[in-house]
């Protein structure tokens, strides 16, 4: 049946599953600081091939349960997640995150992120995609979950929406849905060059700087894109080759001088605080 629905041959399919649970060493352990962990160094993991097609979800469920049936999540040689807990660096405390409790009482994983100082509103799902929590930064808008707002008895809409490192209507399946979301905000747009985003959707257009042109402190996710292992965690610097062509500015210097003139860096800085420690 497998072989039928993704047509590769099911010699091949059984190969790849025996290679799979060989490799994974089911039933190993290691010793790390005196502590037996088990070890499978084996594990399956995907990015954007297998979540921006039809049925995404049930296809990243699949490959989940992989690591799942071999023992290879969260252990030594196995796929490690992000981290749910972190209490900081030992001067400061901080960055610090922790699982919590939500509405119905379950534990909600939480993220590297979070608010500084003042109160979210009263409104409480469509002020928390993922993050947002009242507060105008998201660093992960879905535009399902911003079209979802029309059907709603609250009268909280998004006024401006700054895109920045991406071209949002195409980075999803369905961008008809992403341009129906977003068609009444004031979009300013960031990017390298012209695309679907600043011809349909951007009312300003600003040219950003590449990776080669930029000085970033944190190029990577903290809890994501940064090397395990035993050794001192720290932040990468990205130290840029070339100056910036013509005009083009990184757009996190814009948005920091924007912010400083309207009287934001108090609260600039308490988040820059907060995720750098």
């Amino acid at each position: 049946a497998a072989s039928e629905v993704t047509t590769v041959p099911p010699e091949t399919i059984r190969r790849l599953a025996r290679e799979f649970g060989e490799a994974a060493r089911i039933g190993s352990t290691i010793a790390i600081e005196g502590q037996e962990l088990p070890y499978r160094p084996a594990a399956a993991t995907y990015f954007g091939g297998a979540y921006g097609h039809d049925n995404a979800w049930l296809t990243s469920l699949a490959v989940d349960l992989l690591n799942q049936v071999v023992g290879a999540s969260d252990v030594p040689g196995g796929l490690l997640g992000c981290d749910p807990l972190s209490y900081g660096h030992p001067q400061t405390g901080m960055p610090h995150w922790a699982p919590q409790a939500d509405d119905d009482g379950l534990l909600l994983p939480n993220e590297p992120q979070g608010v500084v100082g003042g109160k979210p509103g009263e409104s409480d799902q469509l002020h928390n995609w993922r993050g947002l929590g009242g507060w105008p930064i998201t660093t992960c808008l879905t535009p399902l979950t911003a079209a979802v707002r029309d059907r709603s008895s609250s009268d909280y809409q998004p006024e401006v929406l700054i895109n920045c490192g991406s071209n949002l209507l195409m980075g999803l399946p369905n961008p008809e849905v992403s341009f129906e979301a977003f068609k009444d905000c004031f979009v300013i747009s960031f990017n390298l060059f012209s695309d679907e985003t600043a011809e349909a959707l951007a009312d300003i257009v600003l040219p950003d700087a590449c990776y080669l042109e930029r000085l970033d402190p944190l190029p990577n996710w903290p809890g994501h894109d940064l090397p395990a292992g035993m050794g001192d965690w720290g932040y990468q610097i990205r130290q840029p080759a070339v100056e910036p062509l013509g005009e083009r500015r990184h757009f996190c210097e814009v948005l920091l001088e924007v912010g400083q003139r309207v009287g934001f860096s108090d609260g600039m800085n308490g988040r820059a605080n907060l995720l750098y420690g």
